[in-house]
């Protein structure tokens, strides 16, 4: 009865139809498996980590979600996730959160930067003329 079954859902669903399902599901797992943040924010990278395990029809436990989600994070923000003890986030939203936190110090510190790095000044305007010249005190020797 059960061999029917089986054979009955494939010929009603049809063979290339199965086929193009996992060939999609395949695609969805690698690119889930080889999704980076690079250039995106916390929060787009955590939209996009979504919706491939949703298209794929993923469901792990959180821990290994978490593990996923920090494996694909840029390198700055997970040196600093790594510091905290191992069973520190509860699930996916938490760890999100800080890591929200840590990118928006780290762009705030980046920012900053930038903008004293912009302000230099050239060397004329710390020329200080009040001050005698080197001569000046070397003849007096």
């Amino acid at each position: 009865m059960k061999k029917n079954l089986g054979a009955n859902i494939i010929r009603s669903i049809g063979v290339e139809e199965i086929l193009t399902f996992m060939r999609n599901l395949r695609e969805f797992l690698y690119q889930l498996h080889r999704l980076q943040q690079r250039g995106r924010t916390v929060e787009e990278y955590r939209q996009k980590i979504g919706l491939l395990m949703l298209r794929a029809g993923l469901r792990e436990e959180p821990r290994k979600t978490i593990d996923r989600f920090k494996s694909g994070l840029n390198l700055e923000i997970r040196d600093r996730v790594e510091l905290f003890p191992f069973n520190y986030f509860k699930d996916l939203d938490e760890i999100v959160q800080q890591c929200v936190r840590i990118e928006h110090r780290i762009t705030k510190r980046t920012t900053s930067r930038e903008d004293y790095l912009n302000t230099s000044y050239s060397k004329r305007e710390f020329k200080r003329e009040d001050y005698p010249s080197k001569s000046r005190y070397e003849g007096s020797q």
